[in-house]
């Protein structure tokens, strides 16, 4: 699978001779190869309104056919929200491109949530995303946008961020919401944010850095680079490439991009969400952030999920699921 902005597609790609390389299933959609046969490749697809289908198609992409209905009886039964694309120049001019998810029900503006993805190297498209349902059945609107350092918008945006998280990410996100501001789908005046791993850096980040947002859901979040290189599974190399060198070679830049750094700044009603056996960002990077923002008097709460690992909130047992599911959207309910 190749992702090209906000979609997933399938490629042919050359093992020999020259470089040759064609989509043969693309589509405002994420298409996820699983098998390939003599003469038909089957593959999972998903769009903003279903979760997984079981498709094939033969080598060409061609004769595409539906396998499954999967959930077909409970899909008819949920609502329909709309999903707009976003495209929009950040603060040094590039485009940046993301989306918002609108709720069936209500008028614009509407009260909404800016939802962050992880990696950060990975992104947000056409997808289904249980949260953004969730959110978006209980009225609110939810924008996500593929910052810098997303993939499918080529090496050099992939990599801007590289000594120097927290500023051209958090500008274009930014951008991004004074756009959907403009456009009228957003009201300014309730806004939340959230995000899990790297979304959830970005949600701590913000809140040291603006007032403009009602409440903040950080999950599993990165808040202190240097403690973060010695107790993640990833630290020693992760932060290393991603900052420029080590914690004694160059703690200006850990300083500067860690969150903890302006936590004390922080008004903003936040909820941590902590997986308690996430080895990738473990709870000590929720506890610092949890312990600045109580000693400095901003309403804080902090979740925690028993034996829970870096993505147990997405992929882990239904309680689990559930538990995170209810903290996030009780959370938005009650700050904004």
């Amino acid at each position: 699978p190749v992702q090209d902005g906000g979609t997933v597609q399938i490629y042919r790609i050359s093992l020999t001779g020259g470089i040759s390389f064609a989509p043969i299933l693309s589509g405002e959609r994420s298409c996820l190869p699983i098998a390939i046969g003599r003469d038909r490749l089957i593959f999972a697809l998903s769009t903003h309104h279903d979760p997984e289908q079981l498709a094939s198609a033969d080598l060409e992409g061609g004769d595409e056919q539906m396998l499954t209905a999967l959930n077909q009886s409970v899909v008819a039964g949920w609502d329909t929200p709309t999903v707009e694309r976003l495209l929009f120049a950040s603060s040094d001019g590039e485009q940046v491109e993301g989306w918002i998810m609108l709720p069936e029900t209500g008028n614009a503006p509407y009260p909404t949530v800016l939802y962050i993805h992880g990696g950060p190297h990975s992104g947000f498209g056409h997808i289904f995303h249980f949260d953004f349902r969730m959110l978006c059945s209980a009225g609110y609107a939810v924008l996500f946008i593929n910052q810098r350092a997303s993939t499918g918008y080529g090496d050099r945006f992939a990599t801007q961020i590289k000594g120097d998280w927290g500023n051209l990410d958090y500008q274009d996100l930014m951008a991004g919401v004074d756009y959907a501001i403009k456009k009228g789908y957003v009201d300014g005046n309730r806004m939340g944010v959230c995000g899990l791993s790297g979304g959830g850096n970005l949600s701590c980040w913000i809140v040291g850095q603006t007032d403009r947002f009602k409440a903040a859901v950080p999950e599993n979040p990165v808040t202190n680079w240097v403690s973060f290189y010695g107790v993640s599974d990833i630290g020693p190399w992760f932060a290393v490439e991603q900052l420029g060198g080590h914690p004694h070679e160059i703690p200006e830049v850990y300083a500067r991009c860690s969150p903890i750094t302006y936590t004390h700044r922080c008004k903003t009603p936040t909820l941590l969400i902590q997986g308690e056996a996430d080895w990738r960002c473990p709870a000590e990077q929720s506890e610092q952030f949890y312990t600045v923002l109580k000693v400095n008097g901003c309403p804080v709460e902090m979740l925690r999920l028993p034996n829970s690992p870096h993505a147990g909130a997405i992929v882990g047992p239904k309680a689990i699921r559930k538990a995170q599911n209810d903290a996030l959207l009780g959370w938005m309910k009650q700050w904004v």
